[in-house]
Formats: C-alpha cells, sequence, structure tokens
C-alpha cells in the first residue's frame, strides 16, 4: 500500500512539473510577443511622429497615453512575471525538496522493510522456539508428573517396604532367639541321647556277656540232666538225688526268669528315669537267652526311634537355617530399594528445577516477543505519519503550482 500510494505521488508531482513547465514556456512566448509588438508599435510611433502634423498632436498625446498605460500595464505584468517565477522557483526548491524526502523516505522505507522481514523472520523462530519449548516443557511436565507418581508409588513401596522389612527384622530376631532356644535344647537333648546310647551300649554289652554267661551255664546243665539219667539208669540212689535237686533247682530258676523277663520293661523304664547304669549280677545271670534278645529288639527300636527324632530335629534345623537365610536376604533387598530413595529423591528435585527454570525461559521468551510487536506496531505508526505527512504536502505544492 505504501509503494503504492508513493508511486501515485511521484506520477502527480511530474504531472504538476509538466504543467508548471508548460505555463512558464506560454508565459515566455507571450512576454516575447508582447515586446515584440511594443517594439513595432515604438517603431511605427516615430514614423508617425515624423510624418503627423501639428494637428494630429491630441492624438499624439492620447496615444502617448495609451503607450504609457500598456507600459504600466507591462511593468505590471513583469512583476507578476517576477512573482511567478519566484513562485516557481520556490515550487521547483520545494518539488526538489520533496524529491530528496521521497528518496529518503523510500531508503527509509526500504530499510524499514527489510527490518521487518528480519523482524518477522526472528518472529516466525521464536514462534517456533516457543512451539519447541511449549512442547517440551509439556514433556518435562508430563515426565515430572510421572516421576512425581513413581516417587509418590516408591514412597510408599518404601514405607510398606520399611515396616515389613521392620515386621521381618522382629519375626528375624524372634526366630533367631527361637531358634537359638530350640538349637539349644536339641543339643542337650542330643547329648543326652549320645549319653544314653552310651548306656545302651554299654548295657547292651553286658547283657551279650552275661547271655554268653547264661548258653554256657545251660549247657553245663544239659551235661548234668544227661549225667543224672545215666546214673538213674545204673541204680544209683545217691545221683538220682542229686538229679531230682537239680531239677528242682532249674524249675525255680526258671519260674524265676519268667517272672524276671515280666518286669524287666519296667526295670529298664525305671533305669533310664533313674539314670542308672549298671545291673546287679544276680539279675543278668537269672536272665535266659529269649529275654536278651528281646531286650536287644527293645534298645535298637529306642535307638532308631532317637535316631529318627535326631533327623527330624535336623531337617528342622536346616529348614529353620534355610528360613533364616532367605530372611536375611529379603532385609538385604528391602535396605538396597531404602538406599536407593535418596537417588530417586535428587532426580525428582532436578526435574522441579529443570521445570521452574524452562517456565522462567518461556516468560522470558514471551516479554521479548511482546516487546518485538510493540517495535513493529510503533515502526507502522510512524511511517503511516510520515507518508501522510508527505501526500499532505504534495497536495499543497500541486494546489499552489495550479495556481
Amino acid at each position: 500500500m505504501l509503494v503504492q500510494a508513493l508511486e501515485e505521488l511521484r506520477q502527480t508531482l511530474t504531472r504538476t512539473e509538466q504543467q508548471a513547465v508548460f505555463k512558464e514556456d506560454m508565459l515566455r512566448r507571450d512576454i516575447d510577443d508582447i515586446q515584440m509588438r511594443y517594439q513595432a508599435s515604438e517603431m511605427r510611433y516615430n514614423e508617425l511622429v515624423t510624418q503627423v502634423p501639428d494637428s494630429t498632436r491630441p492624438l499624439l498625446r492620447q496615444i502617448e497615453s495609451i503607450q504609457e498605460a500598456s507600459a504600466r500595464k507591462e511593468e505590471a505584468w513583469a512583476g507578476v512575471e517576477r512573482a511567478l517565477n519566484s513562485r516557481l522557483q520556490e515550487a521547483e526548491a520545494k518539488a526538489a525538496a520533496a524529491e530528496e524526502k521521497e528518496r529518503a523516505m523510500n531508503e527509509r522505507l526500504s530499510q524499514s522493510l527489510s527490518r521487518i522481514t528480519v523482524l518477522e523472520t526472528q518472529i516466525a523462530c521464536l514462534r517456533t522456539e516457543q512451539t519447541q519449548l511449549s512442547r517440551s516443557l509439556e514433556k518435562e511436565r508430563q515426565r515430572a508428573s510421572e516421576s512425581r507418581q513413581e516417587y509418590l508409588a516408591a514412597m510408599e513401596e518404601a514405607a510398606t517396604q520399611e515396616g515389613r522389612c521392620k515386621q521381618l527384622e522382629d519375626e528375624i530376631k524372634n526366630l533367631r532367639s527361637k531358634h537359638k532356644h530350640e538349637l539349644l535344647e536339641e543339643i542337650t537333648k542330643f547329648e543326652l541321647l549320645e549319653k544314653e546310647l552310651e548306656r545302651e551300649r554299654i548295657a547292651r554289652s553286658e547283657l551279650e556277656k552275661a547271655a554268653s554267661r547264661q548258653t554256657s551255664f545251660f549247657t553245663s546243665q544239659d551235661y548234668t540232666s544227661k549225667f543224672s539219667n545215666r546214673s538213674s539208669e545204673n541204680g544209683n540212689a545217691p545221683i538220682r538225688k542229686l538229679s531230682s535237686a537239680g531239677s528242682m533247682d532249674s524249675m525255680e530258676q526258671s519260674l524265676f526268669l519268667q517272672a524276671s523277663l515280666n518286669s524287666s520293661d519296667n526295670f529298664f523304664s525305671e533305669r533310664r528315669n533313674s539314670g542308672e547304669t549298671t545291673m546287679s549280677p544276680y539279675f543278668l545271670k537269672s536272665m535266659t537267652p529269649s529275654a536278651f534278645e528281646a531286650a536287644l529288639r527293645q534298645k535298637d527300636g529306642e535307638l532308631a526311634s532317637y535316631v529318627s527324632r535326631l533327623t527330624s530335629l535336623e531337617s528342622i534345623r536346616d529348614s529353620l537355617s534355610e528360613e533364616l537365610v532367605k530372611m536375611t536376604e529379603q532385609c538385604e533387598k528391602l535396605r538396597v530399594e531404602a538406599a536407593a530413595l535418596p537417588g530417586i529423591r535428587a532426580e525428582l528435585e532436578a526435574l522441579r528445577r529443570r521445570h521452574s527454570s524452562a517456565l522462567e525461559l518461556m516468560g522470558e521468551r514471551d516479554e521479548a516477543l511482546e516487546e518485538l510487536r510493540a517495535d513493529i506496531a510503533d515502526l507502522k505508526e510512524m511511517y503511516r505519519e510520515q507518508v501522510d505527512l508527505l501526500v499532505n504536502k504534495i497536495q499543497v505544492l500541486s494546489s499552489s503550482v495550479a495556481v
């Protein structure tokens, strides 16, 4: 729009200059014609003065008055011509000044247009940078919200894990104390079992010794019974008496052995409770091999039950040890997770600082953009005022030249 207006003003100025030149040429031609006519009239006047008689003196005076009037008119016309020439010179000077101003305005306008293009490119760059910053800010906000959610979840998880860790530590302490107590109990039981086994081994060896002596006793008794039978066949009365006495003694001994077998279990239980380690020699001599075998089987069963109980206690101890190891590993994992919490907090603080710095940068960019827009509006207003002033001056010049 400004370029078109300046072009129209140039065209109007050229037309005005052409009209002024044309008028100046016309006025010069008129002046030349008037001067030629004046010279011609003066020559005719001189001729008439020389030729006319005295009767024509009034006519001459009239002619002189006419000539004086024409001279005055010529002087007036010369004054008008001088005024017109001075006005023309002023118009030409004003036109030159207007052309100079127009040239300066064109230069300023080109500079302003180039500056406007530069500012528009800067605004476009700032807008693209603002969009990028807004996108990055949105991403940072999303990351900050995600990090905050992760931080809150981590805090909740840490709180739960801390509570669980404390609970597990309490359980581990209880399990350790319980396991220690059970282990002490099992150690004492194991020691008692070893002592009991040792006593059982000693008792078994004593039973085996007694069984061997008993078998030797029974073999000697069989030999005496055979000898008594032979003597009875020979009719030896004293030997028969001896055999009958020996048979009575053997019957009494067998009855005593049966009674001792019935009371052997009670005796062994009483011996285990009372902690006796030896048996009476008379009782060992009075037991039969079957009683010894029954006692040995009983001791073997008790030994097997003790061994099974010991293996079960050892398996319980191993399971408790494994559980303790698992609890310890879980506790260490929870401690590692709790140690990672300060790093997560530091990362969240760094994200918050980056978010605040991005917001400050966005505010500074917005302020710079507003300042650039205000400068562009001021420049446009200034150029509009200057163009209006030039248009008014050109109109005044054109009107003055037309007059």
